[in-house]
């Protein structure tokens, strides 16, 4: 589990970190754009 066949078999923490916090910033987008859609 958390392994990928790349050429980057460990993430550094900062990119851990950059990519932890796209994918929250577009869940929150997603989320808004459904919110936004019902009204």
């Amino acid at each position: 589990m958390g392994q990928m066949t790349g050429s980057t078999p460990r993430i550094s923490r900062r990119q851990e970190e950059c990519y932890l916090r796209v994918v929250c910033v577009a869940i929150s987008t997603v989320e808004a754009v459904f919110v936004w859609r019902r009204m």
